[in-house]
């Protein structure tokens, strides 16, 4: 058994000129920073959380990512990607699920963001890849009328 850990970077993000619900491939992961809000937003607050993340995969196992918010407003929209954790190389594969749709655009070929704006919850599966890649990141960033910041989960 193969098993690499992974960290996930959670940023949560008001909407801005930035950070429109319609906008695809601003996780935050490298090469997509400054595309994303984070960047135009300060540093506390926020209320979304990605759940069913494993402390380390296991290769090609499917792992089911939630994405909620434990207050305030619904989230306006989420872009998320996963990342070798040297590096600015998607891993694995992200599809689609409950309320979720995937993306592929410029520094994200393989991300995944709602599928109609303002929802309280939602998932999207990712598959980690067939061989081992090392340690990974999660980059997730999302919206919520009125909140911002950055929060940052390890495993």
């Amino acid at each position: 058994m193969n098993r690499a850990h992974i960290a996930a970077t959670l940023v949560l993000l008001a909407a801005a000129a930035l950070a429109f619900p319609s906008y695809t491939g601003y996780s935050g992961a490298p090469g997509t920073t400054e595309k994303c809000a984070s960047t135009c937003h300060g540093s506390s607050g926020g209320t979304i959380e990605a759940i069913g993340l494993p402390a380390a995969y296991e290769l090609r196992q499917t792992y089911i990512i939630s994405v909620v918010h434990r207050g305030g407003s619904s989230i306006s929209n989420f872009n998320a990607s996963v990342r070798t954790a040297s590096g600015s190389h998607t891993t694995g594969t992200v599809t689609a699920g409950f309320r979720t749709s995937t993306y592929s655009t410029g520094n994200e070929p393989n991300g995944a963001h709602l599928s109609s704006n303002n929802q309280n919850s939602c998932t999207f599966r990712w598959q980690a890849p067939d061989s081992s890649v090392g340690d990974l990141k999660l980059y997730v960033a999302g919206h919520q009328d009125g909140q911002s910041g950055v929060n940052t989960i390890s495993s």
